[in-house]
């Protein structure tokens, strides 16, 4: 019969007892063995044997508590570092300025950085939600389409009806399984960039049309010239009274062309500004005289100015500034036909003092915006269409830009020129 020592059966039962109730096992084997009295030599055999195992155990036993220790600490780091990653993507995709939205396979939204909500004036909490839930048709289609999209750009609506150019790309989103596991919208604000874009191409067609405007004021002021010399030398003949009346008329049809053809060499040719430092306060009292003379025959017309409390000080012509805010002023007028609200406001933002006129008149049709500001270009049956172009001059000369935003029932001219870097003596 096979027998077995009660040493080698508790190793057998290591991983049933693991070494600390082994440890406890061994100690009693050997008391046991001391407590039989004298020992033989078989005996001591066996204690020598259980206290080798049992000295073997109690170092192993200290050196995996030592490696336990270092595993928990090993796992702590991991942790702390997992999360150190964690916590620097989330900081990553909430700093960058373009817009991240993540979906699942089902386009549920499962991630939007705040960025995304920002540009697009989306509520917080869009996690959970439907993409035909938070955006407009025009990056719903896209999305539900499903096919990657590398750098294109659509016009797009907000949430507050706000015109916006989006440039974006969709992709596939991959998960850990190396499968598309949803898809991952990024998207830029390309609004800014597409005004300065319109901006410098007006400037050059302004330019071009400046140089055909400066030679046709150039070959019409010669003849006109002549023709208001002889009506001159008629009217000092006695003529019969038809005559004189049809005089009359010449006279006075030569004096709105020659004023025509100032307004061409004023818009071909525009004076430099004589600038000067002026502050808000300044500033509100041009824009009050210039509201009191622009609205004088229009009692219904309700006028509101609105000035920000903080100080600014500009550069600038105040006779030509007063040309830009009354031809706009005249302008609104007519739009709200004589009854309506214009309002002014007047505010310092970064290194800009931004002037925003709005009137609750018809608006600006879509087709319209692009030309406004183009020379000869009116819906008026009156008028040659200079008014703004020169009014854009002047902003342009003054080392700012003016913009118009116009939806049914509100027209807004926002004109933005730079602070002054001189100091007001008090």
């Amino acid at each position: 019969m096979v027998t077995f020592s009660p040493l080698l059966i508790a190793m057998l039962m290591i991983p049933a007892l693991g070494i600390p109730a082994l440890i406890v096992m061994t100690r009693r084997l050997l008391r046991r063995f001391s407590a039989n009295g004298p020992q033989s030599e078989k005996n001591r055999e066996k204690t020598d044997e259980a206290r080798f195992v049992t000295n073997a155990f109690q170092e192993l036993v200290i050196k995996l508590r030592a490696n336990e220790k270092e595993l928990e600490r090993l796992q702590k780091l991991a942790e702390a570092r997992a999360n150190r990653i964690e916590d620097l993507s989330r900081n990553i995709l909430e700093s960058i300025p373009s817009g991240v939205v993540s979906f699942d396979p089902g386009l549920t939204i499962t991630m939007a950085n705040s960025s995304a909500q920002r540009i697009l004036e989306l509520p917080p909490g869009l996690d959970g939600k439907k993409a035909g839930e938070v955006f407009g048709k025009e990056l719903t289609g896209i999305i539900e389409a499903g096919a990657p999209v590398e750098r294109c750009e659509i016009a797009y609506t907000s949430a507050s009806g706000k015109k916006l150019w989006l440039g974006f790309s969709l992709t596939s989103l991959i998960g850990d399984s190396g499968e598309p596991g949803g898809r991952i919208l990024v998207f830029t604000d390309l609004t800014g960039l597409k005004i300065l874009e319109r901006q410098a191409e007006l400037r050059k067609r302004l330019a071009s049309l400046g140089e055909i405007a400066a030679g046709v004021a150039h070959e019409l002021r010669n003849p006109m010239a002549v023709i208001a010399g002889y009506v001159k030398m008629l009217e000092k003949q006695h003529l019969h009274h038809a005559d004189a009346k049809i005089l009359k008329t010449i006279s006075k049809e030569v004096a709105a062309m020659d004023a025509i053809i100032n307004g061409f060499l004023a818009f071909a040719r525009p004076k430099p500004p004589e600038t000067a430092p002026m502050t808000n306060e300044d500033l509100k009292l041009l824009l009050e005289t210039c509201i009191a003379q622009s609205f004088q025959e229009n009692p219904d017309i309700r006028t509101v100015l609105e000035m920000d409390g903080q100080g600014f000080t500009i550069e600038a012509d105040d006779v030509q500034l007063k040309q830009v805010f009354v031809n706009i002023a005249r302008n609104s007028a007519q739009a709200m036909g004589g009854a309506g609200t214009f309002t002014v406001r007047a505010e310092r933002s970064g290194g800009e003092a931004i002037i925003s006129l709005s009137d609750t008149g018809h608006g600006i049709p879509e087709e319209m915006k692009e030309k406004i500001f183009l020379p000869f270009y009116t819906t008026k049956e009156e008028g040659t269409g200079l008014g703004l172009a020169i009014a854009h001059g002047i902003i342009e000369s003054h080392g700012g830009n003016i913009e118009a935003e116009s939806a049914p029932g509100k027209t807004t001219f926002r004109i933005r020129l730079p602070l002054s870097s001189r100091r007001i003596a008090s």
